[in-house]
């Protein structure tokens, strides 16, 4: 068998190319995926894949390369300027160093002392006089350089710890790595906890922010200042209401977040029922303010006129003015509650709307492994979307599943959903120590779970309806046995009494059209 044929590579004439890597070297196969082709802007060669300022990946090195040898940190040169006299070729893949140590002239570095850790966070910050927003495209033209070095040794050896235990990429790590320093450069204070709002505008330059968040919140380094979206959210909707009205709202909506201590005491609410009763009483309230400047003004009568005849539409919104009104004459800023002894019969709950078999049958048979799976779960045993995210590798042994005390056997078809999930798991991410059995690309770099929005993704329709079907499905083939409905599926007895119902009623109704 003679030599393999060894060429220079196509994109950037690297030396050691071979024919079964396309006569490309790994820098470029990687560098073609992930960027469209054109003309270089320096070199002015054609076909090429190019970075986002219009240069290939040839002058982009001989760019690097300038500025690491003349050390340069301010006004850095552009691509144009390093490539225009002439350029530094390379031996092909020899920027990949997996482990290994640069072995200068005379062979390893020796040990020097152990590097000491700065302690952080420092227990003082000085403020910002005016806030401008932050552009850090124009930051990289300049140059980020840290003002204390010991910091950035320190929360860079923070990134190389978790990257060892979660076992990041090479490439994910040196930006994280290369994140911190940016933040550490716009600090005002050095060494103080760094804000969310600034970890966040690392997004214009394509940075991870949730590694780069976890990193500093596990160093004490992390300023939460951001503001809930519920909160932009509600002074949206509110903000064209009456001065009085508005601040009336404003009072309801922060004991509905935070609670209140004093009489009449409550806890605090979730955002999304907080969200649902104050979009239920828009309307009405928005009407009001047409010929009202206060809540205070707000009549029984014209309470009554603005809900619905009959139905769950009228009790919702009932009950989204009694939320406020009780609230706003707890606090005394309205005289009487006009709610006050107003009934609403409680709605009727609808049959859940059959889901189209089709597309469950076509997620169960899907190619792609995590979809197959999440189906299974749902479809054959109607497992919550919550405990959907939150199952763990341990929570699946011996042909069953465990969840909340129950164990659950798994249908056949569920079982080899789960293998081919469990190989194409391990496939992808063969070192990552995330215990959870769902993961994704992002979170196989941590130890969080998937989030509701990747389930429903994934599956490709309202994982809910799916359970739900499933659910009635069992009452109807049990005839209603509420036993064995909350058994198979842990909800409460009411809960299965509801879905008893439904197929009752819907049984009934067969008997009549018979």
């Amino acid at each position: 068998m003679g030599a393999a044929q060894v060429d220079a590579c196509l994109d950037c004439y690297a030396w050691g190319a071979t024919r079964h890597r396309g006569w490309c070297c790994i820098g470029c196969r990687a560098w073609r995926e992930r960027r469209a082709s054109g003309t270089c802007v320096s070199c002015r060669r054609e076909n090429l894949p190019l970075a986002p300022d219009g240069a290939c990946r040839l002058c982009r090195k001989e760019r690097t390369r300038t500025i690491r040898v003349n050390q340069l940190r301010t006004n850095l040169p552009d691509v144009i300027e390093t490539s225009r006299s002439a350029q530094q070729l390379f031996l092909a893949d020899m920027f990949i160093l997996r482990g290994g140590v640069r072995v200068g002239q005379h062979g390893k570095k020796p040990p020097g002392p152990p590097p000491v850790d700065v302690v952080l966070p420092v227990p003082y910050r000085r403020e910002r006089l005016f806030a401008w927003p932050t552009d850090l495209r124009v930051g990289r033209r300049l140059g980020f350089e840290p003002p204390n070095l010991q910091i950035a040794d320190t929360l860079a050896r923070r990134v190389d710890a978790r990257a060892a235990r979660y076992g990041w990429t090479d490439s994910h790590t040196s930006s994280v790595r290369g994140a911190m320093r940016i933040l550490l450069a716009i600090q005002e204070t050095p060494g103080a906890p760094i804000r969310a709002t600034d970890v966040k505008a690392l997004a214009q330059l394509g940075y991870s922010v949730p590694a780069v968040s976890v990193v500093l919140a596990d160093a004490g380094m992390l300023d939460d200042d951001r503001e809930p979206p519920i909160v932009a959210w509600f002074a949206f909707q509110t903000a064209h209401l009456p001065d009085d009205m508005r601040a009336e709202l404003a009072v309801w909506f922060d004991v509905m977040r935070n609670g209140s201590s004093i009489p009449p005491r409550r806890n605090p609410r979730k955002s999304q029922t907080i969200s649902s009763q104050l979009r239920i009483a828009l309307p009405a309230i928005r009407h009001w303010a047409t010929s009202h400047d206060s809540l205070r003004e707000v009549t029984r009568d014209e309470i009554k006129a603005a809900l619905p005849a009959s139905g769950s539409a009228r009790t919702l919104r009932l009950q989204a003015f009694r939320s406020i009104f009780r609230i706003l004459k707890a606090r005394q800023l309205v005289f009487t509650n006009p709610t006050g002894r107003m009934k609403a019969r409680a709605p009727d709950h609808v049959a859940p709307a059959p889901v189209d078999l089709a597309q469950v049958r076509a997620a169960l048979d899907d190619r792609d492994p995590p979809r197959a799976a999440v189906a299974a779960l749902l479809a054959f045993h109607a497992v919550r979307v919550m405990d959907l995210r939150l199952l763990r590798l341990t929570d699946l042994r011996d042909g069953r599943l465990h969840i909340d005390g129950r164990t659950i056997v798994l249908a056949e078809a569920a079982r080899d959903c789960l293998a081919g999930y469990l190989d194409h798991r391990t496939t992808c991410w063969p070192e990552t120590i995330n215990p959870h059995l769902f993961i994704n690309r992002r979170s196989a770099l941590d130890d969080r779970p998937v989030n509701t929005n990747w389930v429903r993704d994934t599956l490709g329709m309202a994982p809910n309806h799916v359970r739900r079907d499933r659910i009635l499905d069992e009452a109807f083939a049990t005839d209603g046995d509420l036993r064995q409905i909350t058994d198979l599926f842990g909800v409460s007895v009411s809960t299965a009494d509801l879905f008893a119902t439904h197929a009752h009623r819907a049984r009934a109704a067969e008997r009549a059209g018979d």
